[in-house]
């Protein structure tokens, strides 16, 4: 059915956030014989880019219009962003001009936060989605069930078959850390950037002070804690945090690539990130410090858990955890 309605089409591919970049390269990347001709855009530079055969151009250099006109777009296909990005912009753009238009949500939160200005939505023709899962809760966000298609998430798919560019040892070697070191990895929503602490209780912060406490004397010559910036992180919290800390096995990065970054790990440490999905693809284990959750708050990704995708709700389950993964 989607291969029939993107055939032979002049496509405006349009992202802001790295997870609906990445699904919406992803797509770009495996139908690409079937369009007639591609345009990608972004408000943003992602280091992931590279993995992609196509180019990325700058957003703010033309108006949504010039950039529906230009190329005679008759589709536009974007991710979603929460806040909202240039994505609901041009989808707005592409209805008052008659351009057909999708949009992939790459997750299973804020379905409806996505395309909501003010008291209303701004829905795309089409709603493309990751699972039934996803549909239902979809669904029950008032999006409307006509719209939504169930196309499961094409950057899977990449990241299943996808190797790092750059072998371990140098890869350690550019972070600054002994080829023969183990490094686990950090990689929070920033939580704290848009006031999420009310929801769920606590801060990015308050994780790796967990983490690190849980870590205690594994941390050593060969053992590290790598903190992986999100693009929307405040950095400044987590490099006044590294400054004050007596050791240096803990370090913070703001672009490095975060699926190298996960390759390598012993271990992935998050909260709800689709990131943490991608490291599961990519073979390591998640472990999640939910030590400080509010009770009733929804987890999108409780249904995950396994052997290898540990939720800790206490400290003495997390530094087993710890444990397990370092000393091997």
């Amino acid at each position: 059915m989607i291969q029939d309605f993107i055939r032979n089409k002049n496509v405006l591919f349009a992202f802001g956030d790295p997870g609906g970049a990445k699904q919406v390269l992803s797509f770009a990347t495996k139908y690409r014989n079937l369009f007639n001709s591609v345009v990608a855009v972004s408000d943003r530079i992602h280091p992931f880019y590279q993995d992609f055969d196509v180019n990325v151009e700058d957003f703010k250099s033309k108006t949504p219009q010039e950039w529906l006109s230009s190329t005679k777009v008759d589709l536009l296909v974007t991710g979603t962003s929460v806040p909202l990005s240039l994505e609901i912009i041009l989808v707005s753009e592409a209805s008052k001009h008659g351009v057909a238009s999708m949009s992939f949500i790459d997750h299973w939160t804020n379905m409806a936060k996505r395309f909501r200005v003010a008291d209303s939505l701004v829905l795309p023709d089409w709603i493309c989605v990751i699972d039934d899962r996803a549909r239902m809760l979809a669904i029950e966000n008032e999006l409307p069930a006509e719209k939504i298609w169930v196309t499961g998430n094409p950057y899977y798919e990449f990241l299943a078959a996808w190797k790092p560019k750059i072998n371990h040892d140098d890869f350690l070697m550019d972070m600054g850390i002994p080829r023969d070191a183990k490094y686990v990895l950090y990689a929070p929503e920033p939580l704290s950037s848009f006031g999420l602490e009310k929801k769920y209780g606590f801060t990015e912060l308050e994780g790796i002070h967990l983490i690190y406490e849980a870590m205690g004397r594994l941390l050593g010559d060969t053992i590290y804690i790598i903190i992986k910036g999100h693009s929307n992180q405040k950095h400044e919290i987590f490099l006044d945090y590294v400054a004050k800390q007596e050791v240096d096995h803990v370090l913070y990065f703001q672009t490095l690539d975060i699926n190298t970054c996960s390759y390598y790990a012993e271990c992935v440490f998050g909260f709800f990130s689709n990131s943490l999905v991608e490291a599961k693809i990519l073979g390591r284990k998640v472990i999640r410090p939910l030590v400080l959750l509010r009770d009733g708050v929804d987890d999108s990704l409780e249904v995950m858990e396994s052997s290898n995708f540990i939720t800790t709700r206490s400290l003495v389950d997390l530094e087993i955890a710890c444990r397990q993964i370092v000393i091997k």
